[in-house]
């Protein structure tokens, strides 16, 4: 499963169209189709329902779409720790990364 394949899920299930989800993701339609059918074949399982005038998310869609939602937050949270962390680093402190509650705190779990 590659992340690139998750966001292209994400947007298909967002605009509830491929062809608007093409757009937003400036790819072809065709290689949008292509992702979403590699995803649900490496998944094993329809994430979502097609037919000419409709797309509609399974169940199984809706639970990796919320998982999808969930670790795009957390990353964009940690991400924004980290830079923190950084611009807020002395000039010649080394150790920098020890100052970010969320690491440190993953480090001692």
């Amino acid at each position: 499963m590659n992340w690139g394949d998750l966001t292209a899920f994400r947007a298909v299930v967002e605009e509830l169209s491929f062809t608007r989800a093409a757009a937003r993701l400036r790819i072809a339609q065709p290689a949008l189709s292509v992702r979403i059918r590699r995803l649900e074949r490496e998944l094993g399982t329809r994430l979502l329902e097609r037919t000419t005038r409709s797309t509609r998310v399974t169940p199984q869609g809706r639970a990796l779409a919320d998982w999808v939602d969930e670790t795009a937050r957390s990353w964009d949270q940690v991400r924004a720790e980290v830079s923190g962390v950084v611009a807020a680093r002395a000039p010649g402190h080394a150790d920098t990364i020890n100052n970010c509650p969320r690491i440190n705190a993953r480090r001692v779990s």
